[in-house]
C-alpha cells in the first residue's frame, strides 16, 4: 500500500505541476492577445462576434472588447460595403486561409478607414465549422500616403507624356533619313526602343491613376468574355510559338457574357496571359479556364512557369513590384501590369487572386458579375 500511495502522490504532484504549466501557457497566451499591437478576433458565419482584444475595438472605435461584441451584427455593419464581407467569408471558405484582403470599413463614430484582413476558417474535432478567426491592421495612413504619391506621379506624366511622344516621333524621322551611317542608325534605333519603353511606363503611370482616382469611366456592358480570350490568344500566338508552348482554351463554349468595358477587360486578360507567356520557359504549357459561378464569371490561365516565391506573393498585385525571380528571367518591366490588372477587376467589380508554387508554375483568376444570373 505503501508503494501505491507514493506512486498516487506522484501522479498527483504531476497533475498539479501539468495544471500550473498550462495555466502559465494561457496565461502567456492572454497576455499576448490583449497587448498585440493588430487587431485579433473571431467571429461566427453570420458575422458576430465571439472574441475581440483591446486593439481591435481601439480600431473601430469602441472603447472595450465587451462594447464591440455586445453590438449585434457588427461585423456586417461595419463594411462599407457588405458585398465586401460577403466576398471575404467566400474566399476564406474555399481556401481556408486568406490573406492582405484589404477593404474599407466604417468606425462607430462614422468614419471610414482602410484595413487589411488576415483570416482562417476554424473547424471542430468533427471537423464541422467553428469560427472565424483573424488580424486586422489599420493601413489607412499608408493609403493616404499612397494616395499622396499617386497624385504625384499623374501631374509628373501628364508632363512628360507630350515631350517623350515628340521624342519618339523624331527619332522615327531620324531612323527614317538617307545616308545615316550603320552605326549612327544603330544607336538612333536603341534610343528610340528606349523612348518607346518610357511612353508605355508613362501610358501605365496615367492610367494607373486615373483607375486609382476613378476618372476613366467604366462602361458596363454585355461583353463575350469567350471572343476576348481568343482574340488575346490570337495576339500572342507568335511568342507562344516561338517558345514551342502549348495554349489551350476550356469552357468558352458555355461561358455567361460578363458586364464590363471590354477595352479594359481586354487588356487585363491580355496582361495575365502574357505574363503566362513570358514567365513559362520553352516547352511550357499554359491553360485558360472559364466558366459560370454563383452569378459570376470565372476566368482563369495556369502556368508551367517559375513560379512565385511566396514571400513575394502578398505583394504581387501591389504598384511596381516585382517578384524577385522574374529578373533572371525578364530585366525589364515597370511593375505595373499586375497592379494595373487588379484596379481594373476591382473597378469592373470583380476580383483577382493568385495561386502559385515557385518552380512549378502559377494560376491567376478573376471573377466578374455575369450579364445574366446563372445557377451554381
Amino acid at each position: 500500500l505503501g508503494a501505491v500511495g507514493h506512486a498516487f502522490d506522484g501522479m498527483l504532484d504531476e497533475v498539479v505541476r501539468s495544471q500550473a504549466l498550462l495555466r502559465e501557457a494561457e496565461a502567456r497566451y492572454a497576455d499576448i492577445v490583449q497587448n498585440a499591437v493588430e487587431g485579433i478576433y473571431q467571429t461566427s458565419r453570420d458575422g458576430k462576434y465571439l472574441m475581440a482584444n483591446p486593439s481591435l475595438a481601439r480600431i473601430y472605435g469602441y472603447d472595450t472588447p465587451d462594447d464591440l461584441i455586445e453590438d449585434q451584427d457588427t461585423a456586417v455593419k461595419l463594411y462599407v460595403d457588405p458585398a465586401e464581407r460577403a466576398e471575404f467569408v467566400r474566399r476564406v471558405d474555399e481556401a481556408g486561409v486568406l490573406t492582405n484582403f484589404e477593404t474599407q470599413m466604417r468606425r462607430k463614430d462614422g468614419g471610414v478607414i482602410w484595413v487589411t484582413h488576415n483570416a482562417r476558417r476554424v473547424r471542430d474535432a468533427d471537423g464541422r465549422f467553428a469560427y472565424y478567426e483573424g488580424t486586422v491592421q489599420d493601413i489607412t495612413e499608408r493609403k493616404h500616403v499612397e494616395q499622396f504619391k499617386s497624385d504625384f506621379v499623374s501631374f509628373a506624366t501628364h508632363q512628360m507624356r507630350t515631350p517623350l511622344s515628340g521624342l519618339k516621333w523624331l527619332l522615327e524621322l531620324a531612323g527614317d533619313v538617307e545616308g545615316v551611317p550603320a552605326d549612327a542608325r544603330s544607336y538612333i534605333a536603341d534610343a528610340r526602343q528606349s523612348a518607346e519603353r518610357l511612353v508605355r511606363l508613362v501610358n501605365d503611370l496615367l492610367a494607373a491613376s486615373r483607375l486609382e482616382g476613378g476618372r476613366i469611366t467604366i462602361k458596363g456592358e454585355n461583353v463575350d468574355l469567350a471572343a476576348l480570350t481568343r482574340s488575346v490568344v490570337a495576339e500572342l500566338a507568335p511568342q507562344a510559338r516561338d517558345k514551342s508552348q502549348k495554349v489551350t482554351v476550356c469552357g468558352e463554349g458555355d461561358i455567361t457574357p460578363v458586364i464590363a468595358d471590354p477595352q479594359l477587360i481586354r487588356q487585363a486578360l491580355l496582361n495575365l496571359t502574357s505574363n503566362a507567356v513570358k514567365y513559362t520557359p520553352a516547352g511550357g504549357a499554359i491553360s485558360i479556364r472559364m466558366q459560370n459561378r454563383n452569378g459570376e464569371v470565372a476566368w482563369s490561365v495556369d502556368d508551367t512557369g517559375i513560379g512565385i516565391p511566396a514571400a513575394d506573393q502578398p505583394r504581387l498585385f501591389g504598384k511596381f513590384f516585382r517578384a524577385g525571380n522574374v529578373f533572371a528571367v525578364e530585366t525589364e518591366g515597370t511593375g505595373l501590369g499586375l497592379y494595373l490588372v487588379r484596379l481594373i477587376i476591382q473597378r469592373s467589380g470583380g476580383h483577382v487572386w493568385c495561386e502559385s508554387q515557385e518552380g512549378k508554375g502559377s494560376t491567376f483568376t478573376l471573377t466578374l458579375p455575369a450579364a445574366t444570373l446563372v445557377p451554381a
